[in-house]
């Protein structure tokens, strides 16, 4: 089967870059986070989209299907990405040098 083949580099916030919207790395057995590492991001005819670590998938996605893992699939506008739900977000923030942190109430996006 062909499909588009790209190489990203995973941002901090374990996601790469795809036409415009971020791809969200799900929690992996083999790695704690593919921070800075070199992946490929498949896009197969029928749309189904793929990443890979060396020969190891890490996550695919059907357009039609929901993601194939417990991770949203898509962060920020994407047609292929499950229904919102309201999440608890912790912000990390630095004053003065010491972390404090602060729980919210936000959708994921």
């Amino acid at each position: 089967m062909l499909a588009i083949q790209e190489e990203r580099t995973v941002a901090p916030d374990n996601t790469v870059a795809w036409k415009r919207q971020r791809l969200q790395i799900p929690p992996h057995p083999a790695r704690a986070h593919f921070v800075r590492a070199k992946v490929r991001v498949h896009e197969y005819p029928d749309g189904e989209l793929a990443i890979f670590h060396g020969p190891r998938c890490l996550v695919r996605w059907r357009p039609d299907d929901s993601p194939q893992s417990d991770q949203p699939l898509l962060l920020r506008r994407s047609p292929l990405a499950a229904p919102q739900e309201a999440a608890e977000t912790v912000i990390h923030s630095f004053h003065n040098g010491k972390k404090t942190n602060q729980a919210v109430n936000s959708l994921a996006t």
